[in-house]
């Protein structure tokens, strides 16, 4: 396997289990019509409503964007180094419109490590294209670290 294929599976694999655990959440029931209990972590918020309704709106987009994130990032692992490019400004911009979308104060954490595990992500891939070797591995630990924080975040709202 080499370095590109690394990162972009090791990120993989924590970004579809913040998905995998939003759907099931959601199929289960876990978004009642009570408010959810609101985060103290900085990000841009838009929406002040932290009602079920609103969380299960925001975090519907919010997997929307991050499987269109995770599609440039197959993509990005499964062509040529020339492809890379055209791959990491794709991912460039759902990182964008996702950070530009609107969210509930309450989630206002997930969306931060959600945000930070992209931008690790991207940034990996481009100290890849750069043939920075010696950082690309702080990259894919930042970035699971990041993605991992965002479903323990996610976790936390739902249970709330």
């Amino acid at each position: 396997m080499t370095n590109k294929h690394a990162v972009i599976a090791a990120v993989a694999m924590v970004a579809v289990a913040v998905i995998g655990g939003a759907t099931f959440a959601v199929s289960q029931g876990a978004f009642g019509s009570r408010p959810v209990a609101a985060s103290t972590a900085t990000a841009p918020v838009v929406v002040d409503d932290c009602t079920a309704d609103a969380v299960r709106v925001h975090m519907t987009e919010s997997d929307r964007l991050l499987r269109e994130f995770l599609d440039h990032q197959i993509r990005a692992g499964s062509g040529t180094r020339a492809e890379l490019s055209a791959a990491v400004a794709d991912m460039q911009s759902t990182r964008r419109r996702y950070h530009d979308s609107a969210g509930p104060a309450c989630v206002r954490d997930y969306r931060a490590h959600m945000e930070a595990g992209m931008d690790a992500t991207i940034e990996g891939l481009l100290a890849l294209m750069a043939d920075e070797r010696l950082i690309i591995d702080s990259y894919i630990v930042r970035s699971t670290q990041e993605f991992k924080a965002a479903v323990r975040a996610r976790e936390r709202i739902v249970t709330h």
